[in-house]
């Protein structure tokens, strides 16, 4: 069956749309760090009094260039659809590139593109100390260079060198880890086999010493500013008490997001991808270097995290706390959802029945990722019997019912995960509205069903802003596309502030409400979202969280649900005096429920804000 390129290219546009209107978030979440950063560097008075931006202004910023690169672009378009257009150009390169590879590995089989962009697109895999999702639902510098990381990738297999080094050289101004860690593998296995092939020809290195040498040269533009500013680094146990245990152990200590389920899950999913690599490398003979560079960043991106683990929880080493060997891992994700929607897709196309039944059931189950490790398994096992016995008919029919089972059980068991995620009815929208007409060979048709149900959902998404009380299908298929966006209770206390208060006013807030920084636009004494990256500002940040909302030996955001915010609710005027008294702050946003006898002077259903400017009369 043959498809159309302009009936591809319209797919692609189109699932990248919808996966970057699903869920999209602007203003929240990272952002908390990234926008007063791109504030205060457009324009240098911007909240000249804030602790947290002050420190930025003095030490290194690893968001230099991609805040420069932002700064660039905010003169062309508004930012709101600035963040808009380039978190669907990050989706839309996510499935061009997934598209793209489906082709260098499955030459002769559209089909084996087509479900690799839905599978990438859709389905979740596990987190292990970055996110499950592989495409990305609001803008940041590591979804950024990430999209730009999986596109070299498909020109280091096309031993496109000098793209390759361009496109990574850019990963790595955006993100200075994963662009320079993703870069190295990359060119390191390449290396190697080029002089396995070439031997000592030199003139054969020509095209990749030059984008080799391209990538190095942007690399250290990325890394030598934080070579530079050690001076005044920390040591190496008070910072990675600090950055690891304290700030960041979702991303860092193992021992914290990887769970008894998750290791299950982990093996399981490790299991599966070399299924795949094996059913892929056994079927071909004349891309097996692209098999093989994809084996040999299946085991390097496994002794990462190994390092991962033995030098951070064991022995730990600043260096590798610092390198975030866990969030490459993104790339094994990519690896396998790629590998198993191009099986199945080529399958799809030029399979024979029974192999089209597995495909199919595949297919229809391959959100409850899990499930397929028994259908994979089954396939490969019927492989072998049937090629080397001759079975009767009925062992056939009954393998194709059990195939046919499990296909349904796992399509069934995808909607147990509805309450905590929504990405499932994305999966199915997909699934049922953009793959499953494809199959008709009806180019009309097809780009009816493409075009109306994008535009029909985009019209739906821009008509609801999103509720302040939300299920996850709720939040997934509202608008939260500007500032004005957010919820009702932070605009109206926020507004309130800025006619109640001073502009030089610093505040005491709640340990995840940064927003108010650019809602405000006013100083913060502290959050916890927000940690800055110099070596004093760092105890500081840290003394001034100890000080607004309490000790605690808890780790990461369990110290925020579980110690902060409680002992927040519970703060008593001692320690409002202390904060007046330190800090310089002359007011406090409370949660409503906190008793207190300093004046309000604001309150909303949520939050009262409270003048402490007298506490310490």
């Amino acid at each position: 069956m043959k498809i159309e390129k302009y009936i591809i290219q319209i797919f692609l546009f189109c699932a990248a749309l919808l996966t970057t209107l699903w869920n999209y978030q602007f203003g929240q979440m990272d952002h908390v760090e990234h926008l007063p950063i791109l504030f205060r560097a457009e324009n240098s008075d911007y909240l000249k009094n804030d602790s947290f931006l002050n420190a930025f202004s003095q030490n290194y910023d690893p968001r230099f260039y991609y805040t420069r690169l932002i700064l660039l672009l905010n003169y062309v378009f508004p930012l709101p659809l600035l963040f808009f257009l380039l978190t669907f150009l990050i989706n839309y390169l996510i499935a061009f590139t997934s598209f793209r590879i489906a082709g260098q590995l499955f030459p002769r089989a559209a089909w084996a593109g087509i479900i690799s962009v839905f599978l990438v697109l859709t389905v979740p895999t596990i987190e292990l100390g970055s996110v499950a999702d592989i495409h990305t639902a609001y803008l940041t510098p590591n979804a950024m260079a990430f999209s730009l990381i999986l596109l070299a990738l498909s020109y280091i297999f096309s031993k496109e060198w000098i793209r390759a080094g361009l496109i990574l050289g850019l990963a790595s101004l955006i993100h200075p880890l994963a662009g320079p860690e993703s870069g190295l593998i990359f060119f390191s296995c390449a290396a190697v086999e080029q002089f396995y092939v070439n031997r000592l020809e030199l003139k054969k290195y020509r095209n990749f010493v030059v984008g080799a040498g391209i990538f190095l040269l942007f690399t250290s533009l990325s890394l030598a500013p934080f070579f530079l500013n050690q001076s005044d680094g920390l040591d190496s146990k008070t910072f990675i008490e600090i950055y690891a245990h304290f700030r960041a152990p979702h991303h860092i200590l193992p021992s914290i997001f990887i769970h008894p389920e998750e290791k299950i899950l982990g093996i399981k999913y490790l299991i599966l991808l070399l299924l795949l690599w094996f059913a892929y490398y056994n079927r071909t003979l004349r891309e097996n270097r692209i098999a093989l560079h994809i084996l040999a960043y299946i085991i390097i991106l496994l002794l990462l995290a190994l390092a991962g683990y033995i030098f951070v929880e064991r022995y730990p080493l600043k260096i590798v706390v610092i390198a975030q060997t866990f969030r490459l891992l993104y790339l094994l994700k990519f690896l396998l959802l790629l590998l198993l929607g191009a099986t199945i897709g080529q399958h799809l196309q030029n399979g024979t029945q029974q192999q089209k039944i597995y495909a199919f059931s595949a297919l229809i189950s391959s959100f409850a990722l899990p499930n397929l490790l028994w259908i994979f398994g089954l396939w490969g096992l019927s492989a072998l019997v049937h090629r080397r016995l001759n079975l009767p008919q009925i062992f056939l029919a009954l393998e194709i019912m059990l195939v046919l089972t499990l296909g349904i059980y796992g399509f069934y068991h995808s909607w147990h995960q509805i309450a905590q995620s929504a990405d499932v009815y994305l999966w199915a929208l997909m699934l049922l509205l953009l793959v499953f007409p494809l199959f008709l060979n009806l180019p009309k048709l097809q780009l009816s069903f493409l075009t109306v149900t994008s535009l029909t959902f985009f019209a739906f998404w821009v008509s609801n802003p999103r509720p302040e009380q939300h299920t996850p299908l709720q939040k997934a298929i509202s608008r939260q596309y500007s500032l004005n966006d957010l919820p009702p209770s932070q605009l109206a206390l926020a507004k309130k502030i800025k006619k109640l208060t001073p502009a030089d006013a610093i505040l005491l807030v709640p340990p995840m409400f940064g927003e108010l920084r650019y809602l405000a636009d006013r100083a913060l004494v502290v959050t916890f979202k927000t940690l800055p990256f110099g070596g004093k500002q760092m105890i500081e940040w840290k003394e001034r969280v100890f000080d607004c909302y309490g000790w605690t030996d808890l780790k990461g955001f369990n110290a925020v649900l579980y110690g902060f915010e409680p002992n927040y609710k519970n703060i008593d005027a001692e320690r409002l005096k202390m904060l007046h008294q330190k800090y310089r702050t002359d007011y406090a946003v409370l949660f409503k429920e906190t008793k207190t006898d300093f004046p309000v002077i604001f309150e909303n259903a949520m939050y009262q804000l409270v003048y402490i400017g007298q506490a310490s009369k």
